[in-house]
């Protein structure tokens, strides 16, 4: 009986180390996903700010979109 009770205590203590080490990992796993979308939003502010700057600036615009660059002298003929 003592050893069903030693036993029964060890596996005990060992579930509740993984519970802690699991709730680490998820701590951990939260942060990442944080980060991410953190990243994820500066990225897409920056390309609005981009598009918010062709929007406004045709010019600027034209050099950054390759269907309106005038033909090389290559392509000419």
């Amino acid at each position: 009986m003592l050893l069903c009770m030693t036993t029964i205590r060890q596996i005990d203590a060992r579930i509740k180390s993984l519970q802690n080490r699991l709730d680490e990992v998820s701590g951990t796993q939260d942060l990442i996903v944080e980060k991410m979308a953190s990243d994820i939003e500066e990225i897409r502010r920056g390309m609005s700010l981009i598009l918010a700057m062709l929007s406004r600036d045709p010019e600027l615009a034209k050099l950054l979109t390759p269907d309106t660059q005038e033909p090389s002298k290559d392509q000419q003929g």
